[in-house]
């Protein structure tokens, strides 16, 4: 391989832009400094092993945070979170097409304030401005992050970019046959088919994991079951790993007015028994 090697280049290129974005997000990390401080090296290394096949996941650190509750975060390696970004910034505008209007989690302008604004119109338009008596269904999954299957997952995954594949670029050329492509497919069965409690590393600085439910572990997940809470992709995913709820939610039930953040979602109606007759 040279540095003349086009597939080398372009990759270089979108691992470098990959990770200035997960330096914004983890400035101060260990992992983020020697990522900074050793820039080319590492990111020529990495590109090396994605061509050559040999890029292996490097073990995660697990602890709790208390706030708002407590919960437990799979914190990635910092390599692997430019990974992460560089498959987001693969997957995510093909992804956006097909997540319905009121998805409101990980969405570039969708997120909480968005959807607060979201809900407030579909009560105004169900209640017809105030004027009339409606009622509000609010519901969530149990462990959502830590009961997704992520064979099912990956299986959504290849579904998705066989979609993306049916696209060409400028020179007209079709995206499933451009090596780009299938390196991402080579990442993305490496990235959610890896069980992020292989060698991880686990804090707990405050004595909390006592008071954490088994079903909020990943510690405690069935082999192949659930994905880490914090990784940028675990959220993408989490989106296309529930859109095919969402669009029975709509296309099915008919629910008009319904919003999701994650796994809480609300529904919205006159009619209150049709509501418990949702659940």
């Amino acid at each position: 391989m040279t540095g003349l090697d086009p597939v080398y280049e372009e990759l270089v290129s979108d691992l470098r832009k990959a990770n200035k974005e997960a330096r914004k997000q983890k400035a101060n990390t260990g992992s983020c400094i020697r990522c900074s401080i050793e820039g080319e090296v590492e990111i020529d290394e990495l590109a090396r092993t994605i061509i050559d096949g040999n890029y292996v996941m490097r073990p995660s650190i697990c602890f709790l945070v208390d706030s708002p509750v407590i919960r437990e975060v799979i914190a990635a390696d910092f390599r692997d979170r430019i990974v992460h970004h560089y498959l987001f910034n693969y997957l995510n505008t093909q992804l956006e097409r097909e997540l319905i209007e009121d998805c409101y989690s990980c969405r570039e302008g969708k997120g909480t304030g968005y959807g607060v604004d979201r809900l407030e119109h579909h009560i105004r338009s169900c209640s017809e401005n105030y004027t009339r008596e409606a009622w509000c269904l609010q519901l969530d999954i149990s462990g959502y992050f830590m009961s997704i299957d992520r064979w099912k997952l990956y299986t959504m995954a290849m579904d998705l970019m066989v979609r993306i594949g049916r696209h060409r670029n400028a020179k007209g050329q079709l995206l499933k046959d451009l090596p780009k492509h299938r390196l991402v497919e080579q990442l993305l069965a490496k990235v959610i088919l890896y069980d992020p409690m292989q060698n991880c590393e686990v804090r707990d600085w405050k004595g909390l994991f006592a008071l954490l439910p088994r079903n909020k572990s990943l510690r405690f997940a069935p082999e192949g079951v659930g994905l880490p809470i914090g990784n940028l992709t675990s959220q993408m995913f989490s989106n296309l790993y529930m859109n095919c709820f969402d669009q029975w939610v709509k296309r099915h039930l008919k629910v008009r007015h319904y919003g999701r953040y994650v796994d809480d979602s609300y529904y919205i109606s006159v009619d209150r028994e049709w509501l418990l007759s949702l659940v």
